[in-house]
């Protein structure tokens, strides 16, 4: 038995503006999943990938300065505006991301393989 679990994104879903290079990089994550799954069907090992939404981490805290600078929004407004835009309606925590990846290393997901999973705080993406 084998996992591997790979942190991709909800841009590797799709694309938006300002973010060319994440989202080709993280589609890049989602693909190379996808085919790693493939490649070891049926060898107990599983691929899968997560895609969570804007989580609580410098990385977002860094995207919404740019945004502010962008728009003349404090951080607070930016937030909104950026988890609107998102369909999103809070942050995704660390721990969230840390949940979805030890589901996904236990038995029970022994079938689970080439998925790219989607957590973006409850949104209820289709």
């Amino acid at each position: 038995m084998g996992r591997v679990v790979n942190i991709a994104s909800i841009a590797g879903l799709s694309g938006d503006k300002y973010i060319a290079a994440y989202s080709a990089a993280k589609h890049a994550v989602v693909g190379f999943t996808r085919s790693a799954a493939a490649e070891t069907a049926g060898t107990g090992v599983t691929v899968n990938a997560i895609c969570p939404g804007y989580v609580d981490t410098p990385m977002t805290d860094e995207t919404l300065r740019k945004v502010s600078a962008r728009t003349g929004k404090d951080r607070d407004d930016a937030l909104r505006a950026v988890l609107a835009h998102a369909h999103q309606p809070r942050l995704v925590t660390p721990e969230e991301v840390a949940t979805a990846v030890v589901a996904l290393c236990g038995d029970h997901a022994a079938d689970v393989s080439g998925q790219a999973i989607v957590l973006d705080a409850g949104a209820g993406r289709a």
